[in-house]
């Protein structure tokens, strides 16, 4: 483990292996987990559909009768699919952030305001059902169920709610229950914590140090961790890929966790032969995530800085 560089650049900073910091997308493979263990404790299966849990149905306007099931959201062919004409406004600045720097300025202009966050329940209300604020038929693919893979944050996080809803408890209590405590990362987290305040890295893009911000849709890409806590979260999964760890769930739910399916998916996690990865970007961050299940081994790196300008 090495770390380099400035938690805070402007303040002389260092980062650490202790510094902590959104990673994005790789986040997706705890709700892979999640639902891994869902499955373990009876509560569904991967051929369960959708609206046998859901305390309201979700519809393709475009396929109403199609069956979307929770192995359509974990390999991206639920139909149900991204709206880049809106999913900027799930995002919000921290209340309590100077919102006149300049980069603030610009996440506004792009739709991103100072809010308080409304929740998970709320934010698949409003995108899913007709009359919320964040509906449109833009929201769904013409394609059928299960035909197509399109990458979509939204539905991730909409498998967070399934197991949210199906186990009776906050998705964030869930994954803290079940994975972040036995596999002791202690100091990962959904949500920003003012007991931990001096540990966040800065975010910067192009330079310009970004206000703290997070999303509605928080399970698809904004776990904050660091370089201890994902150390052991990598060690377990190569583990789990070898048949070696049983610290989540039994053998046979790691071997579903990673199994290759059709479109190059297990639950979440993105495979190629013995190659399984997730990478996670978002405004000021960028984050990779690899390992190679035939040799067991990987790495993780980890940046406050945006890669894609």
């Amino acid at each position: 483990q090495k770390s380099f560089g400035f938690q805070n650049e402007e303040n002389g900073v260092a980062y650490t292996n202790q510094t902590l910091q959104p990673i994005g997308s790789i986040s997706k493979t705890f709700i892979g987990a999640a639902i891994a263990k869902g499955i373990s404790l009876g509560y569904f299966t991967l051929e369960t559909p959708i609206n046998d849990i859901l305390p309201n149905p979700i519809v393709n306007p475009n396929h109403l009768d199609d069956v979307i099931k929770i192995k359509h959201l974990v390999n991206h062919t639920s139909s149900l699919v991204d709206n880049d004409e809106t999913i900027m406004s799930t995002y919000y600045i921290l209340q309590g952030e100077n919102t006149t720097i300049e980069a603030a300025t610009l996440m506004q202009q792009v739709g991103i305001s100072q809010r308080a966050p409304q929740g998970l329940a709320a934010l698949v209300n409003e995108y899913y059902y007709e009359g919320g604020n964040l509906y449109s038929t833009d929201n769904f693919s013409a394609a059928a169920v299960g035909t197509q893979a399109s990458y979509s944050n939204i539905a991730s996080s909409l498998a967070a709610y399934i197991v949210e809803v199906a186990a009776g408890m906050p998705y964030e209590d869930f994954v803290y229950q079940y994975i972040l405590t036995p596999l002791q990362m202690n100091s990962t987290r959904y949500f920003y914590n003012s007991a931990q305040q001096d540990m966040y890295a800065t975010l910067y893009f192009d330079d310009l140090a970004l206000p703290r911000y997070n999303c509605d849709s928080f399970p698809d890409g904004f776990l904050k961790t660091n370089n201890d806590d994902m150390a052991n979260y990598l060690l377990d999964m190569i583990k789990g890929a070898t048949g070696n760890s049983g610290a989540l769930f039994d053998a046979a739910y790691y071997d579903m966790l990673f199994n290759e399916d059709a479109f190059g998916h297990g639950l979440f996690w993105e495979r190629d032969g013995n190659s399984i990865s997730h990478n996670g970007s978002d405004p000021g961050l960028t984050c990779n995530l690899e390992f190679d299940a035939s040799t067991g081994s990987g790495f993780f790196i980890l940046t406050n800085y945006d890669s894609s300008t």
